[in-house]
């Protein structure tokens, strides 16, 4: 007679199955803006900006920027070659169009060892109807040509009549 083998079904992957990760971890430190301790994450550029519960992209708190930026200086050690993205979300109301870095989440790289600058790597918003009350994502992604110490980071809206708000603001580093 012939014996067959029993067939063996691969295994029924468990609901607490820990998830994929999705990608590189923000360096920015509470770019969600929660909590009662904001200002030790960030301070004042120009005007500054106001922690609000009523605007919000995600969480409870978001912050309002009125001819000024929250600002953080963001560490991140990243090797030459590094791809580094930085974005976020924002709606504003009054806002003009065509204000490019006035209206961005905005950063001032600084290069390691006294390697220089790199000046105004934004992720911008257009403005106008496209922001008006709506919620809008912006990414800005770029190669460090040196090795990168830390750079500064906006949440720019300034030299224009209305208001933005910012939320989920992040900084993310891929190696070469």
């Amino acid at each position: 007679p012939v014996t067959f083998a029993p067939v063996t079904q691969p295994p029924v992957p468990s609901p607490t199955s820990p998830p994929v990760p999705s990608g590189p971890t923000s360096l920015v430190e509470n770019g969600s803006f929660e909590g009662p301790s904001v200002s030790s994450s960030w301070s004042n550029y120009g005007n500054g900006y106001t922690v609000v519960t009523d605007q919000v992209q995600s969480g409870s708190q978001a912050v309002r920027v009125t001819d000024g930026a929250a600002k953080q200086k963001v560490t991140l050690n990243a090797a030459a070659g590094s791809t580094i993205k930085v974005s976020g979300y924002s709606k504003s109301s009054g806002a003009s169009t065509g204000l490019w870095n006035d209206y961005s989440v905005y950063t001032d790289v600084v290069y390691a060892n006294g390697g220089g600058y790199l000046w105004g790597q934004c992720a911008r918003f257009a403005g106008g109807s496209a922001t008006e009350d709506t919620w809008t994502y912006s990414e800005w992604t770029f190669v460090a040509e040196k090795e990168v110490a830390y750079l500064t980071l906006y949440t720019m809206y300034r030299n224009d009549g209305g208001t933005a708000w910012f939320d989920d603001v992040s900084v993310t580093v891929t190696p070469p």
